[in-house]
C-alpha cells in the first residue's frame, strides 16, 4: 500500500514543506483481520517538482494512483510504472497546476525499493495553464505557460473516445 505524506513529516513537521510530497510504502500478507501484519517499508518516492520550473509542490501528493504492467511498455522487463498526482489539489501546488493531474514515469527495481524517475514529469490535464503575458526571453515549450489559471476546462477532452461527439 502507498500512503501519501509530505516530505517534512520526519523533519520539521511544518507546512509549507520545501521537500514536497512523499510516498511511503506499507505491506501486509492480508489487508485486514487476523492475518494483517502491516510493516512500514519507508519512503519510496519524494518530489517537489511540477511541470513548470517556476512552480513547486509544498504539501503531500493528492488523489494518487500507481499503475503498471501496461500494454506497450517499452521496457523488456515490463517494469515501467506511472505515478499520478493531482498537483496542488490541496492548495500545495505553488505557482503551478491548481489541482490538475500530472504523472511521473518511474521504475521500481523490486517491490519496496525506491522509485526512480526515468522521464520528465507530464500532465494529463492542462486546464490550469495559459500563455504567459510576458514570458522569459528565449523561453520555449512549457516555459511559455503559467500554471495558475482557472480550471474551467479541466479534463474537458482528455478522457474522450475516438468518437468524441
Amino acid at each position: 500500500a502507498l500512503l501519501s505524506m509530505d516530505a517534512c513529516n520526519s523533519t520539521t513537521q511544518q507546512l509549507p514543506c520545501s521537500g514536497g510530497g512523499q510516498l511511503h510504502m506499507w505491506r501486509s500478507p492480508v489487508l485486514r483481520g487476523d492475518g494483517a501484519q502491516w510493516e512500514h517499508l519507508g519512503p519510496v518516492f519524494t518530489s517537489n517538482a511540477t511541470v513548470l520550473k517556476t512552480g513547486h509542490l509544498s504539501k503531500e501528493f493528492v488523489t494518487i494512483d500507481y499503475v503498471g504492467k501496461l500494454h506497450g511498455d517499452p521496457s523488456p522487463r515490463q517494469d515501467t510504472r506511472l505515478f499520478f498526482n493531482n498537483v496542488g489539489g490541496n492548495g500545495g501546488g505553488d505557482g503551478c497546476c491548481s489541482g490538475t493531474t500530472s504523472y511521473f514515469v518511474v521504475k521500481q527495481e523490486r517491490p519496496g525499493a525506491a522509485m526512480q524517475e526515468i522521464a520528465p514529469q507530464q500532465m494529463v490535464d492542462w486546464g490550469a495553464f495559459s500563455p504567459l503575458a510576458q514570458p522569459p526571453e528565449g523561453a520555449t515549450g512549457v516555459d511559455l505557460l503559467g500554471g495558475s489559471s482557472s480550471r474551467g476546462f479541466s479534463m474537458a477532452r482528455t478522457l474522450g473516445s475516438e468518437d468524441a461527439d
